[in-house]
């Protein structure tokens, strides 16, 4: 498993969330769309799925190996 710099995709992805959350909850107008959040929650969730995924292959990979 790689070793994320400075974070994992899917927490990077959560920040811009969070980021987008608060700036919409501010009155502003964010470039993209209320129409995008879900979508993006659901790339979010998915990419921290493989992440998961790749976590248990690296962990069954050195188990292999020993």
């Amino acid at each position: 498993m790689p070793d994320w710099e400075p974070a994992p995709p899917s927490a990077r992805l959560n920040e811009f969330l969070s980021a987008w959350a608060n700036i919409q909850a501010s009155g502003c107008h964010p470039i993209i769309g209320p129409e995008s959040m879900p979508c993006l929650r659901e790339i979010a969730a998915d990419v921290a799925a493989m992440e998961r995924r790749l976590a248990e292959y690296a962990r069954k990979e050195r188990a292999d190996a020993e």
